[in-house]
């Protein structure tokens, strides 16, 4: 008696079992079985409570009744031969890459990359070309913090008069507002200034001053988490470089006299028997050798004079900027004590100087300010005379009468 013929049904449910028995490690048709192995067909049929014999003929049975072929390449196993591959039932359409070919792209990364190389290195000692020769002050300013209600604004407002003086020019160590983010955003409810509001007193404080670098602090870092933007990235355009925690640059003079300045919010390392720690391990180890090594953060001030004569006959400068924030609850829960100077280093340059003479740092701005007018004027009598012609007679001689008139 004939075997009947399968439906269609049960056809496709023969081979969902096949090739359910593939996935886990069935041997596929025309496959040697190793020790161990068994047949994907007879463990499909045996599941199924089948009996019949298996052999290629009764497979293609199955297949010609489904109207589909069984997809042998879902077996992990390595042997499996070509002819027992199940061949291509149609022709793809031919869909053009939606992206760019690889190679345009490797070429693009490999320009974009040259672009931030240059771009890095050309930041790194960049160089602030005054349109003055002689002496001139570089008021670098600690953690303004200007819309906290412990900030010393009597003292900033004092500062921000010399900063507006001729030959006085700004660096900003960062922190210039709160910007409260995350979980310390609840500390606006203990503050009188908004948010909107402390951006408004930042843009004055950088509209009114001539600032040659910003040096964003972690509050100022804080506002990606808001995800509108930095608003010190608008208000720098067009003015001070601005730079995320630290930037090293020079101030040079039209006849080519040049200090380099290491301004950071912080520098790695602390030590509670050195508050200059920081800058100090940064003048040691750092490879290029700056003149100034100044930093902010942690709301005290220091200032250290040196030369390390086992890297450079140059003497240097170490300072810290405390910053206008002089209420501070955390400080006191903390205990951490509350300096009355130091707010802005004032650093007088003199071009006409040579050694230790032609860079001091002063912890208080108005002096500094003062002996930067007083050497300007100085340089200024001094160029003025050599300016004058020579009227001296050589040999003695007396000089030429001339005709009263």
């Amino acid at each position: 008696m004939p075997t009947p013929p399968i439906s269609r049904a049960e056809a496709h449910r023969r081979i969902d079992a096949i090739e359910q028995a593939l996935r886990e490690g069935g041997t596929p048709m025309g496959v040697m079985s190793r020790r161990g192995e068994r047949s994907a067909v007879r463990m499909a049929f045996d599941r199924l409570g089948l009996r019949q014999s298996v052999n290629r003929l009764s497979v293609q049975k199955i297949e010609a009744a489904a109207g589909r072929l069984i997809d042998w390449s879902l077996s992990p196993d390595a042997r499996i031969s070509p002819d027992t591959a199940p061949k291509p039932r149609f022709d793809p359409p031919s869909i053009p890459d939606a992206d760019v070919p690889v190679e345009e792209l490797i070429e693009k990364l490999e320009r974009n990359y040259q672009r931030r190389a240059e771009h890095k290195a050309a930041k790194t000692w960049a160089r602030f070309t005054l349109h003055d020769d002689g002496p001139y002050c570089l008021a670098v300013v600690g953690d303004p913090h200007l819309d906290d209600p412990g900030t010393n604004w009597a003292l900033l407002r004092q500062h921000h008069k010399l900063m507006r003086r001729a030959h006085v020019h700004g660096v900003c160590l960062g922190d210039v507002v709160n910007n409260w983010a995350g979980r310390l955003q609840r500390l606006y409810a203990e503050q009188e200034v908004t948010r909107t509001q402390g951006w408004k007193l930042a843009q004055w404080f950088f509209s009114t001053v001539p600032w040659l670098v910003i040096v964003k602090g972690n509050h100022d870092l804080w506002s990606s988490s808001h995800g509108t933007g930095d608003p010190l990235d608008w208000m720098s355009r067009g003015g001070a470089m601005l730079e995320d925690w630290s930037a090293q640059f020079e101030v040079a003079t039209p006849a080519g006299h040049a200090v380099r300045i290491w301004a950071a919010h912080d520098f790695k390392g602390t030590s509670i028997y050195n508050p200059l720690h920081g800058p100090m391990r940064a003048a040691k180890f750092s490879g290029g050798d700056a003149d100034v090594y100044v930093a902010g953060h942690q709301h005290h001030w220091e200032l250290f004079n040196g030369e390390d004569a086992n890297k450079s006959s140059r003497p240097f400068w170490l300072a810290r900027a405390r910053g206008y924030k002089f209420l501070d609850a955390y400080a006191d829960q903390h205990q951490f004590g509350s300096q009355k100077h130091g707010a802005t280093i004032g650093i007088v340059v003199d071009p006409s100087r040579e050694g230790p003479a032609a860079l001091h740092c002063y912890a208080d701005l108005a002096e500094a300010v003062e002996i930067m007018e007083w050497k300007r004027a100085r340089w200024e009598a001094a160029a003025c005379h050599d300016a004058r012609p020579d009227t001296t007679i050589p040999n003695g001689q007396k000089p030429p009468r001339t005709r009263a008139r």
